[in-house]
């Protein structure tokens, strides 16, 4: 496997201004726990699923495939090549035109690496191709894919969920709208054509099972305490908690490992949830990894009733690149 690395420019979170909030802001922010600053996107739904779905069906997708292990018993991931032309999105052709220009792979506030392929995700992939049904064996009616960019994680998830006729709803979120309606959308059809008898029964079954949404993770949180999200997309969890969270390459920094731990805290569901954190144990020149998602999570707020726990699953070391960990993480009853 080829080793990535990440090449960050950070200038814009280091830079940050300090922005007086109103009570009722304080308040808020209080409640999501999780970081404010000058990034603002706008959280939304992205709607009429059905119609995308029948649509990129029509267009030809180029890929490659992502083997599992061997013992897991299940086919390979099919991943999407590129989907974007020039002249198509524009957005998209100024990001890619700026990280270019700037040698970096994401721009944070701007674009947050969603059109590669990390390798943390694949760790993540070849976990749950192991150990899916002991994951989804009893719980699971409600997943979240953090940050999903590729989302193949998530669509192994909606694939197996397909082919065992499990009603599982499966949300993937991305920072970047045309992330999700580009290689997401792709890999989702992708991986799940040929799950059910006719491509009509598929895509109406995904429609009402799926949601990508994009946008900031703090609004995100908001919408889902709220239950606004709730009201516009009926498949997501009433109580904005869910079975399942994945997040792979989400703390590549102390802040977004603060956000990860704190958006877990928030949205796992107690005791039965369980979130799996696939990331390096450090990201060179910008401070996060698996430590300082420890850290976050050992320093949230008190709770009256719960804490993060977080467990060790596997450690990969080749012993030529950076380590990486996947981590187990619960909403346990807090010890008194």
């Amino acid at each position: 496997m080829s080793q990535f690395q990440f090449k960050f420019d950070v200038t814009s979170s280091s830079q940050a201004q300090t922005i007086s909030a109103t009570p009722q802001e304080e308040e808020r922010n209080k409640e999501s726990l999780i970081s404010s600053n000058e990034k603002s996107c706008p959280f939304q739904l992205i709607d009429e699923l059905s119609s995308r779905l029948r649509k990129r069906r029509q267009e030809r997708l180029d890929y490659v495939t992502v083997d599992l292990p061997a013992d897991s018993s299940l086919a390979p991931l099919l991943q999407v090549q590129s989907t974007f032309t020039a002249g198509v999105d524009s957005t998209c052709d100024k990001i890619l035109q700026d990280i270019d220009q700037q040698k970096t792979d994401m721009i944070p506030g701007v674009y947050e690496g969603g059109l590669q392929v990390w390798e943390c995700s694949l760790d993540l992939c070849y976990y749950l191709a192991r150990h899916f049904d002991e994951i989804f064996a009893n719980i699971a009616t409600a997943v979240l894919e953090l940050g999903c960019g590729h989302g193949l994680p998530a669509c192994l998830v909606l694939r197996e969920a397909l082919d065992r006729k499990r009603n599982i709803s499966v949300m993937f979120t991305d920072y970047n709208d045309f992330v999700l309606q580009g290689v997401t959308l792709s890999n989702i059809v992708l991986n799940s054509q040929g799950m059910l008898s006719t491509t009509n029964e598929l895509d109406t079954t995904i429609a009402d099972n799926v949601i990508l949404g994009a946008g900031d993770w703090l609004d995100m949180s908001n919408q889902l305490c709220s239950g606004s999200l709730r009201e516009e997309c009926s498949s997501l969890p009433s109580n904005g908690q869910f079975d399942v969270i994945l997040a792979a390459e989400s703390t590549y920094t102390a802040e977004t490992a603060r956000d990860t731990a704190a958006l877990l805290a928030l949205h796992l569901k107690p005791e039965s949830g369980i979130g799996l954190v696939a990331c390096k144990r450090y990201y060179f020149g910008v401070g996060g990894g698996s430590d300082a998602f420890r850290e976050a999570a050992a320093s949230l707020p008190n709770s009256n009733e719960y804490r993060l726990s977080v467990e060790t699953l596997q450690t990969f070391d080749s012993g030529m690149g950076n380590i990486r960990e996947l981590l187990k993480v619960k909403c346990v009853t807090s010890v008194i």
